[in-house]
């Protein structure tokens, strides 16, 4: 499919309206351009150029930019599933839901234009929220510090997946290959001395333990906002 649609892109456009354009082939080529780009604004005249129609022919399908920005929020995070095993203690559902959260958007770099645009926020993150919500109130964080509480733990999970992204504005995520690759002697001595026995080691960790790591310590440190450090771990509901 992906050679048919590169060489369909050498071909001459078609301008006007195709028969079987809908508002889902909008959508999905959006997506679509979306993907190929995770670093840059998709606009409107983009699409059309690729659906090979005029700019304005969108517009039949979808009311504007924010309409269109919807529609793809509302198509690519259906396909999130923050579902957790309600058998679970309340650190591991907790910890499952991050986990998905962050397997989500690791893999999908774009999806980040898609939690909020202008002076929208997309639906589906408000969802998420209620999730978080729901858990600190299990962990019987106060009422008064619920909002800071919520803005600092969305912005720790969020924050870590954008690091480890690996977008082509963000080389963070191969910390290996970039420790292995660095010439230390660049360094003062003080400094290499300090770093030397550190980097073989760090260089071995994969994104995988430092996540664990980033995790558990957010939890422990939402359990001390709480004043339930301990209490809480092996609670059902």
């Amino acid at each position: 499919m992906k050679s048919v649609a590169n060489k369909s892109k050498d071909l001459p456009r078609r301008r006007g309206r195709p028969s079987s354009l809908n508002r889902e082939k909008v959508i999905a080529t959006a997506i679509r351009l979306m993907e190929e780009k995770p670093d840059h604004d998709v606009t409107m005249s983009e699409v059309a150029s690729e659906l090979g129609i005029v700019t304005m022919g969108i517009y039949k399908h979808v009311r504007n930019k924010e309409d269109l920005l919807a529609g793809m929020a509302e198509r690519v995070f259906s396909e999130l599933d923050l579902s957790v095993d309600e058998d679970r203690t309340l650190d591991q559902r907790f910890l499952q839901w991050a986990g998905k959260y962050r397997d989500f958007f690791v893999r999908r770099p774009y999806a980040n234009h898609l939690i909020a645009w202008h002076d929208e926020l997309s639906e589906n993150f408000m969802n998420w929220c209620g999730d978080l919500v729901e858990m600190l109130h299990e962990y019987r964080v106060k009422k008064k510090d619920l909002e800071r509480t919520l803005a600092w733990l969305i912005r720790q999970l969020h924050a870590y997946v954008m690091l480890e992204q690996g977008t082509t504005m963000n080389h963070l995520g191969d910390h290996g290959r970039l420790v292995e690759g660095f010439d230390i002697t660049r360094l003062s001595r003080d400094k290499q001395r300090l770093l030397k026995p550190l980097l073989p080691r760090l260089a071995k960790h994969t994104n995988d333990d430092f996540y664990r790591f980033h995790i558990e310590a957010t939890l422990k440190m939402l359990k001390q906002v709480a004043g339930a450090a301990g209490k809480n771990e092996g609670r059902s509901r």
